[in-house]
């Protein structure tokens, strides 16, 4: 991994505020300040094993991603989700009780999923919701390495490896590609920078919103065509609870 950090604090910059992110993030984290990385190394054989069996028994319970844009065959990127941007989802974290100690014990995580990509399938580029968050890859059965399996951060290129962690800044622009037979998986989590601790219900307020009108938008396609300004009053419409999607 690169051990470039980011030199000072920026703005909150979110994907609805249009155009592309050239903010000074980093691509890729070191981690090394991160002291949760090593205990998930060293509960990987649980980790892995507990996630592995949820999703043996309950296959149905992976829901295909829904911005079905972003992904070369559709439902070949599925997701289950722990939490997201603060909301609890028990009835996943319930099945999985050793993996959800550990998503609690991580200071200023603010979400973790289960992620899967498909044999012979992309995630096209695209930027993340936030530059608020390191996102953080780890690897739970990876089918191989570059350049048939890998992700590209701001044009950086990084293989996943079983039980091992990848942390980047996904406001960048980025994808992923899995051209094996076989599945990939990660576990992936995202953990706010703490110079950000104070605004954490604002920024996770803020992309919950966005979500809101992404799913908003899949429900009634019109509402992508609509100008910009009325899009933000949508989302700022979801974001207060004004209506209900």
């Amino acid at each position: 991994m690169m051990t470039e950090k980011s030199t000072s604090i920026e703005a909150p910059w979110y994907s609805y505020q249009g155009g592309a992110y050239h903010g000074t993030m980093p691509a890729y984290y070191d981690g090394t300040d991160f002291e949760w990385l090593e205990r998930g190394r060293h509960l990987f054989p649980e980790l892995s094993a507990e996630i592995g069996k949820l999703i043996t028994e309950n296959e149905k319970l992976l829901a295909p991603y829904f911005h079905e844009g972003l992904i070369t065959k559709k439902g070949s990127w599925k997701g289950l989700s722990f939490i997201l941007w603060d909301k609890m989802f028990p009835e996943n974290g319930d099945r999985c009780p050793k993996t959800l100690a550990f998503l609690k014990s991580i200071p200023g995580l603010t979400s973790a999923s289960l992620s899967v990509l498909d044999p012979q399938a992309d995630i096209l580029p695209h930027y993340g919701d936030t530059n608020t968050v390191i996102r953080a890859h780890l690897g739970l059965q990876i089918p191989d390495m570059l350049p048939n399996c890998g992700i590209e951060v701001n044009g950086i290129q990084r293989s996943w490896k079983a039980s091992e962690w990848i942390l980047f800044c996904d406001a960048h622009l980025h994808r992923a590609w899995n051209k094996t037979n076989a599945r990939r998986y990660v576990l992936i989590i995202d953990v706010l920078h703490p110079e950000y601790s104070a605004q954490r219900k604002e920024i996770c307020d803020n992309v919950r919103s966005l979500h809101s009108l992404q799913r908003l938008e899949k429900k009634l396609p019109f509402v992508l065509r609509l100008p910009g300004k009325i899009r933000g009053i949508l989302r700022r419409a979801l974001k207060y609870g004004i209506f209900a999607q």
